[in-house]
């Protein structure tokens, strides 16, 4: 599937009327498996990924190994693929959106970029950190016409990118915050994004 064609029906599946099923697949048979069951698009995994290749979650997976995992799958199916690209693989907006621009190049058409740190302390990111990131790769030029469906899923909800138009602009991420109705590593089940 073309990657704009591919773009097109992940966006069009945000504005249907029921929820959508995405199951995350971490390797081209788990993904070419989850397309034959007759799902419409599908998300990755990146501890399906990162564990199946010998390394544990939580970035630890070298992002050059990620991108081929995820050309891999883009590769293998004729739906649209979404990529978990776990905190963006970057410290700085600059350095996540760089990264998410490799993503794009393997032919997913979709990204989740988590908001969890991995601290106890510190559980979540910095709210205005995470709005500079994705204020960042809203400024990206991809090859879609719109960036509507690309959305970035934090541990517990999703923040559909349009949220943020401009850097720190003051918005919580609770204000704009899209409830998932489930999430395991296998499958999330997205809710239809409003608006």
């Amino acid at each position: 599937m073309k990657q704009f064609a591919a773009f097109k029906t992940f966006q069009e599946l945000h504005h249907q009327s029921a929820p959508f099923l995405l199951p995350n697949a971490w390797d081209a048979a788990s993904a070419r498996v989850f397309q034959r069951t007759g799902y419409k698009a599908i998300g990755t995994t990146s501890a399906g990924i990162a564990m199946s290749l010998g390394y544990a979650d939580g970035e630890n997976l070298p992002f050059e190994t990620l991108l081929v995992a995820l050309k891999t799958i883009v590769d293998s199916v004729d739906i649209p693929v979404s990529a978990d690209i776990e905190a963006g693989y970057g410290t700085s907006p600059e350095e996540i959106s760089e990264n998410v621009r490799k993503v794009v190049s393997t032919g997913v058409v979709g990204i989740n970029i988590e908001d969890g740190t991995g601290s106890p302390g510190q559980p979540l990111r910095d709210a205005s950190l995470q709005a500079d990131a994705i204020a960042a790769v809203r400024q990206l030029d991809l090859p879609f016409s719109s960036m509507r469906a690309l959305m970035c899923i934090g541990l517990e909800s999703a923040i559909p990118l349009s949220a943020f138009n401009q850097p720190s602009n003051g918005r919580t991420f609770t204000e704009k915050r899209v409830q998932t109705a489930y999430s395991s590593p296998e499958l999330m089940i997205l809710r239809p994004l409003s608006g």
